[in-house]
C-alpha cells in the first residue's frame, strides 16, 4: 500500500474513477444501502485488501443509476476512507498491466530470438571449421594407409608378401 495517500481518489461530488472516466455525482444517498462511495486507493487491478487491512468483497449496486453494476468495497465498512472501485475499472487496469507484461515478454522473448540466431550462425561456422579438419585427417590418413600399403607392396626384402603369395 505504498504511496496510498499520493494516489487516493475521494468519492466526493463528481468523482473520476482511475480509467479517467467521469462518474456519477454522489449525493446524501451515496451511503445508503443501495449505493456507497469511499476511496479507490492507489493499486491497480483487483483490490486485495482496503487501507484499513480487512479483506475486500464484491457487492452489486442497486442504484438507479448503476443498476447491477459490480463493485469492489471493504467487506470491514461502507464509511468514507474505506476501499470502493467499480470492477469495470479495476478489469481495465488488469487487461491494461498484462498488455505492458504481455509487450515487456514479447521484446524479451524477441531479443532471445536473435541472440539464438547470432549463436547458430556462429555454431554453422564452427561445424564448417570441424568439417575441413575432418577432411584433412582423413585425407592424411588415407594417404598414409596407401604409403604404408605400397611400401608393404613393393618391400625388396628377403621374403615379401605380395598379395598374399610369397616371393623369392
Amino acid at each position: 500500500m505504498k504511496n496510498i495517500e499520493k494516489n487516493k481518489k475521494v468519492c466526493r461530488g463528481t468523482a473520476q474513477t482511475s480509467s479517467g472516466s467521469k462518474s456519477e455525482e454522489f449525493g446524501p444517498e451515496c451511503m445508503s444501502d443501495s449505493y456507497s462511495c469511499g476511496i479507490v486507493y492507489g493499486e491497480t487491478g483487483y483490490p486485495k485488501k482496503c487501507v484499513c487491512g480487512s479483506s475486500v468483497k464484491i457487492f452489486t449496486s442497486k442504484s438507479v443509476a448503476n443498476p447491477g453494476r459490480p463493485y469492489f468495497r471493504c467487506a470491514y465498512s461502507r464509511a468514507d476512507g474505506h476501499l470502493f472501485k467499480w470492477v469495470e475499472d479495476g478489469t481495465y487496469e488488469e487487461v491494461n498491466e498484462l498488455k505492458v507484461e504481455g509487450m515487456f515478454l514479447i521484446d524479451d522473448l524477441k531479443l532471445q530470438i536473435e541472440n539464438l540466431k547470432e549463436e547458430v550462425e556462429g555454431c554453422k561456422k564452427e561445424m564448417k571449421k570441424f568439417k575441413r579438419k575432418i577432411i584433412l585427417i582423413f585425407g592424411g590418413l588415407c594417404i598414409v594407409a596407401i604409403v604404408v600399403f605400397c611400401e608393404k607392396m613393393f618391400d625388396q626384402g628377403e621374403s615379401s608378401l605380395v598379395f598374399g603369395r610369397k616371393t623369392m
